[in-house]
């Protein structure tokens, strides 16, 4: 089935899936998608614009993923129980179903980012540096699997000038493997 009549607000989001209305009523929405390929709405929150609360939801408008930048706080359902850990100097986290995986990416303020990898019930599976000479910058997929896009400094871009890759995350290790490059 597919999401129609997706709308969203400064104070809620909506949508119809399954014949049924879905609304989810947050503060300070900035940013609302759906996205069809990896099926979850994703919802951006933060006061005066900024981008502080992400929110993971399901088609159905169960939350599956929340983490607030601020805080460090990175929650997600498993097994019936709410799951929390915490992340200093939070970036960017995602969920990865398939992998049995959350992902976050962490900076320590001195332009230094590293790559954290739980296993769904709140075990700390591997932390990783980022690659010499890059910076992470944002979680990703391709092909269904997880990488993470890394910007490079001018000594990594191609002859075209590009410096901004793909790397691929074992997921049992947390080793990143540069693959292709993102657009």
């Amino acid at each position: 089935m597919e999401i129609i009549d997706f709308s969203w607000d400064l104070e809620s989001a909506g949508w119809t899936y399954e014949g049924k209305e879905v609304h989810v009523a947050l503060s300070n929405i900035n940013f609302a998608n759906l996205d069809a390929e990896e099926n979850y709405i994703y919802i951006v929150c933060g006061k005066n614009f900024s981008e502080n609360n992400i929110h993971y939801l399901t088609f159905d408008g169960k939350e599956i993923l929340a983490f607030d930048k601020t805080s460090g706080s990175i929650t997600w359902e498993y097994d019936g129980k709410m799951i929390e850990v915490q992340c200093e100097h939070l970036e960017n986290a995602r969920l990865y179903t398939m992998e049995s995986l959350v992902l976050a990416i962490a900076a320590d303020g001195q332009g230094n980012t590293k790559l954290l990898g739980w296993r769904l019930d709140g075990a700390l599976a591997f932390e990783t540096a980022a690659p010499p000479e890059y910076k992470l910058s944002y979680l990703s997929s391709v092909d269904k699997k997880p990488t993470v896009v890394c910007e490079g400094s001018p000594a990594q871009a191609d002859k075209y000038g590009r410096n901004t890759w793909h790397f691929s995350i074992d997921t049992v290790t947390g080793e990143l493997i540069k693959s292709e490059l993102a657009h």
